[in-house]
């Protein structure tokens, strides 16, 4: 944290704190070190927040086991107009197993599916495992069948969620 506190300052004095690429590097920083207050306080200073700034917030909630706060976070970035990308979701699903909130989850799913974002074999496979450990297995096996391809790790997460 101290190491991280004297390249923030080195940041201000640079002039780069108004960049929001440096700032969501500080977010992360902070947010890897400890510091979550302080990488809460360097978002909430973001004047153009993009998805990678979001995500970091979002994982570094994750990452101090605040599920429910990054969950909600999830759903305050969407109302910004951020449209997540596929890191994003997977982030915020492994929150909500975490939880086991399966509503928050088909929730997300529901925005996925209606986003227009695609198929995406790893979203997908987040489903699964999501589904899976959350105890619908008939979704977990849905998802699974839908997915148009399918790796190692779709299978696994199949095959652990019968087990």
């Amino acid at each position: 944290m101290e190491l991280g506190s004297k390249l923030h300052t080195l940041v201000v004095k640079g002039g780069f704190d108004y960049d929001v690429f440096v700032k969501t590097g500080l977010v992360c920083l902070y947010a890897k070190c400890g510091g979550l207050k302080d990488a809460e306080k360097v978002f909430d200073d973001i004047p153009e927040k993009n998805v990678v700034s979001w995500t970091a917030i979002i994982s570094g909630y994750i990452e101090f086991g605040r599920f429910r706060e990054a969950i909600d976070m999830f759903w305050r970035s969407l109302t910004t107009g951020l449209r997540p990308d596929s890191f994003t979701l997977v982030r915020v699903l492994s929150a909500c197993i975490q939880l086991g909130d399966l509503s928050a989850g088909e929730l997300i799913h529901k925005y996925w599916a209606e986003s227009g974002m695609g198929r995406n074999v790893f979203v997908s496979t987040s489903l699964v495992d999501m589904y899976s450990k959350l105890g619908s297995m008939e979704m977990a096996r849905a998802v699974f069948d839908e997915m148009p391809e399918k790796d190692i790790v779709s299978w696994s997460s199949m095959i652990q969620g019968y087990a």
